[in-house]
């Protein structure tokens, strides 16, 4: 399970870094270049040490996708646009994954 978790986060954090460059070169928005760009760029990183199963890394992890899924959730609201619902959804899939490890984490079923 963990490495099903990690490889949909590592998909997820590359899409958001893609989608944050690709706001910046289609509207110019600097917000999209480092809010996409930034967050993708660190949820890369984070997912690396989740790999490595490091506890810190999916509190990391749960924290950004949070960040990020009531963002797109809130860019859905206002533009009904397919792209931010997806990444919602998205984000919502992931969170769910990262629940369930911490979950065994704190079972006492992980190291």
């Amino acid at each position: 399970m963990k490495q099903s978790v990690c490889m949909l986060t590592m998909i997820y954090a590359l899409l958001v870094f893609t989608f944050g460059i690709m706001g910046f070169q289609k509207a110019h928005s600097f917000a999209s270049l480092f809010a996409g760009g930034g967050l993708g760029l660190l949820l890369v990183i984070t997912d690396i040490y989740m790999f490595m199963n490091k506890k810190p890394a999916f509190w990391i992890g749960f924290v950004i996708t949070l960040i990020l899924g009531i963002t797109f959730a809130i860019r859905f609201n206002k533009t009904s646009s397919f792209m931010p619902g997806a990444m919602g959804v998205f984000s919502a899939i992931i969170l769910i994954g990262i629940i369930y490890r911490l979950y065994k984490f704190y079972e006492g079923k992980l190291q």
